[in-house]
């Protein structure tokens, strides 16, 4: 007989006791219908009894996929085939419990709640995590810098792998952002409690074991304490906790590795005051100021003579750093945190704006090209650059030419460099027709400001 069983009837989670009453009493099967998949329910004496748990198999190509237990209440009833209850997981992590041993299960809403909670530690406040989900499993999650909106969107890729029993064995992340790439794969595997939390796991760097941590819960599943084991036979161990106020919002945050700690205050939900403290005794406090988008847009410690303005256009964030409220640095970033280009101001004894400096880099982090601007701060007037024409490769990969041109991309000179353990010993100087030149006859100053 087949039946469709209602989805609010189904409340699933592993029990030993559930096995034991099954091997107790001899049963009848039903095959029942749940939201599209075929289960198998177990009915004693053809009757379902009331709060009796009941074992219900998964089935997938008539192999069992899991093994899943459900309490059903006493006025149990059925629904037509004809109509199918909505998927409550769509977009959503499923809350289903698959059993991996007598002490652990693996659950999807759990594990997303976990897994959110693993990463940063001092600025937890600054991250997130979206998730894309297909039936309820998560096929791949994205680490956001939330703080800079879309600028920040992204930035990590974490993809998973699931063994056949549907359980997330592990993950692996990448960078996605040139700004916070080195090239390093972290792949992470997880121990798992009863309930379907990450109470441990591993972290590899390129395949290399770098940590061992375990995790402990409040009773709403907030973590509070990661507990870091020693790898290596002179490691210690260590940990952090975490402390929330009544929104789940992390308030404090203790490293007794730094013996230090920092508490946080917070407005519309934003963190608006960090404060920092070293062996009791405040270090810094940082104020932050937020737009109506939920984006920062200003950074300022207390007591300092700098603070940093965030400014937002359509495809660039910049951070605009100032000292004594001159600007001295500017740093632009693209669309998940790619880094996209920076300025270094330059003042005279008297705060006068004197040039701006700026570079770009290669697709491996290294300097091709370098500009010199004079003007003002708000119309810089491009005045020359020079392009780093070849490198020595190696472990160094020093520069060994960097050639000089004007506003109107003529070449004006070049430079040879002799490279000796990572050190240029040497600077031969030609004009830029091959012709040897003494570093005296270059009369543009800003020539030895780029090539130095």
């Amino acid at each position: 007989m087949q039946v469709c069983l209602s989805s609010k009837m189904e409340s699933v989670f592993g029990s030993k006791s559930t096995q034991a009453f099954i091997q107790k009493y001899p049963t009848l099967g039903i095959d029942v219908s749940f939201n599209n998949r075929l289960l198998r329910i177990n009915v004693i004496d053809n009757q379902i009894y009331s709060s009796n748990l009941i074992r219900i198999i998964m089935r997938k190509s008539n192999t069992i996929f899991s093994l899943l237990t459900a309490f059903l209440a006493v006025s149990l009833s059925f629904t037509s085939c004809e109509k199918n209850d909505p998927d409550p997981t769509n977009g959503e992590p499923e809350d289903v419990n698959i059993p991996i041993d007598d002490n652990s299960v693996f659950n999807m809403k759990n594990f997303v709640k976990s897994f959110d909670q693993l990463f940063v530690a001092d600025n937890r406040w600054a991250w997130d995590f979206t998730h894309d989900y297909n039936d309820g499993k998560v096929e791949e999650s994205h680490q956001n810098y939330k703080i800079f909106g879309e600028f920040g969107a992204g930035i990590f890729t974490i993809n998973h792998t699931y063994n056949a029993d549907g359980v997330i064995i592990s993950s692996e992340r990448r960078a996605q952002s040139n700004e916070v790439d080195d090239g390093a794969v972290l792949t992470f595997e997880y121990d798992f409690d009863l309930e379907g939390y990450i109470i441990e796991h591993k972290k590899y760097v390129n395949d290399k074991l770098r940590d061992i941590v375990v995790l402990d819960y409040d009773d709403d599943g907030m973590l509070i304490k990661k507990t870091h084991q020693p790898i290596e036979s002179d490691d210690t161990e260590w940990d952090e906790s975490f402390t929330y106020n009544s929104d789940g919002l992390v308030i404090k945050y203790q490293n007794n590795r730094w013996d230090a700690h920092y508490e946080y205050t917070y407005s519309n939900g934003n963190m608006v005051k960090e404060k920092r403290f070293e062996d009791g005794v405040i270090e810094r406090v940082s104020n932050y100021e937020y737009d109506s988008s939920g984006r920062m847009v200003k950074e300022s410690p207390e007591g300092e003579d700098w603070y940093v303005i965030v400014e937002y256009s359509n495809d660039i964030m910049s951070f605009l750093q100032y000292e004594n409220n001159l600007l001295t640095y500017r740093t632009d970033y693209g669309v998940g945190y790619n880094y996209n280009n920076s300025f270094d101001y330059n003042y005279d004894s008297n705060g006068n704006f004197e040039y701006c400096l700026s570079k770009e880099d290669d697709a491996d982090g290294y300097t091709k090209k370098k500009y010199y601007y004079e003007g003002t701060i708000d119309n810089l007037q491009l005045v020359g650059y020079t392009v780093i024409d070849s490198r020595e490769g190696g472990e160094y990969n020093k520069k060994t030419k960097e050639s000089v041109y004007n506003s109107s991309d003529t070449k004006l000179y070049y430079a040879e460099f002799t490279v000796y353990n990572g050190d240029i010993t040497e600077t031969n100087w030609f004009t830029a027709n091959g012709s040897p030149i003494n570093a005296s006859d270059i009369s543009e100053e800003w020539v030895f400001i780029l090539i130095k």
